[in-house]
């Protein structure tokens, strides 16, 4: 786990200090890049995390659904339940993000499947 977060540092530098070597853009650019993927609490770059139930649960429905291919009341409950899934994971991640990366993600597919289901109105 040191090792990890030590490579880490030489990537993005110091997540609470910066990097005295780096200035200019380089510096501004390594600094929003840690604000953008840092776990506050653990100061780790976060981009995904297992175990993600809602996330696990929609992509073993959207493979059941491109396996199975039901027509009519199973098709559509499927649809269902594979979009709720998917909207409770947004939900989830937008409230409760740990970097604004996971938050914007969030918010991004949640906008998606109002989108969505707007135009299939």
């Amino acid at each position: 786990m040191a090792d990890r977060l030590d490579h880490e540092h030489e990537v993005l530098g110091d997540p609470v200090h910066g990097d005295p070597r780096r200035t200019g853009d380089e510096a501004k650019l390594r600094a929003v890049l840690n604000w953008l993927f840092r776990d506050r609490r653990t100061g780790a770059i976060v981009v995904a995390q297992f175990p993600n139930a809602p996330l696990m649960a929609w992509l073993a429905l959207l493979g059941l659904g491109l396996l199975w291919q039901p027509r009519a009341g199973w098709g559509t409950a499927l649809a269902v339940m594979t979009t709720a899934a998917l909207g409770i994971w947004a939900v989830d991640e937008t409230v409760r993000g740990v970097n604004p990366f996971r938050r914007f993600l969030g918010v991004g597919v949640l906008g998606y499947l109002i989108a969505s289901f707007v135009a299939s109105r």
